[in-house]
């Protein structure tokens, strides 16, 4: 975390445990509340009519949620919601947005985190459409690990089918390959990473440019 996420740290008021798939923020509800991830991973998501969702972009430790509010935006564009269990530390809007508006460096810090936000939402538009399932699974467990150091992760196979925008079916196969493969381990619910440099090997380019994309943005 740097400085300037720090200084947003001390603002905060609260301290808050989330259990997975707590949401957050609701696209199109109002901003409340701007959140910094202490311990675990953020992701936001599309909702779609169906009711299922599509996640667009990831926050993993030090990342801010709801940093728009600072731009003037009252609304959540998308759904955020939490997807390992965690903790957060919670910042009144107005005491976040007051802060941003009379210093510069936050300023900038808040509009970094924006733009790691949306440039993920970017490269998944491009990612979900012309990427093989196994490839952007590798890719989507790569970045989680990166963001967060960790190496297993509870997720079943109906939330990745969720996450991906894929059928159950397919993630169920594209696991079966990797786990052959010897990439990952899956059991009840539990995907551990085996093999970071094989899953690096079958990550497709998102993965990279993504990666380059955020020492980008957060080396200003």
């Amino acid at each position: 975390m740097n400085k300037e996420t720090h200084a947003f740290q001390k603002l905060c008021h609260s301290e808050q445990s989330i259990a997975a798939g707590r949401v957050l923020g609701r696209s199109n509800g109002k901003i409340e509340s701007i959140y910094i991830v202490k311990d675990g991973l953020l992701s936001v998501t599309v909702p779609l009519s169906s009711g299922g969702e599509v996640a667009t972009a990831m926050i993993g430790p030090g990342g801010v949620a709801g940093a728009m509010s600072a731009f003037g935006c009252p609304y959540w564009f998308n759904t955020v919601l939490a997807q390992t269990a965690g903790s957060v530390w919670v910042v009144n809007r107005s005491d976040f947005t007051a802060a941003v508006r009379d210093d510069a460096s936050l300023q900038k810090t808040a509009f970094q985190h924006e733009m790691w936000i949306s440039l993920q939402a970017q490269q998944a538009a491009a990612c979900n459409a012309v990427h093989p399932l196994p490839a952007r699974m590798s890719t989507w467990l790569l970045t989680a690990q990166d963001l967060t150091g960790w190496k297993e992760f509870h997720f079943t196979h109906e939330y990745i089918s969720e996450m991906l925008g894929a059928q159950r079916v397919s993630i169920s196969n594209a696991a079966i390959e990797m786990r052959q493969k010897g990439l990952i381990e899956y059991r009840r619910g539990n995907v551990s990473v085996q093999d970071r440099s094989g899953l690096e090997g079958e990550a497709c380019e998102c993965y990279l440019a993504t990666k380059a994309a955020h020492h980008e943005i957060f080396r200003w």
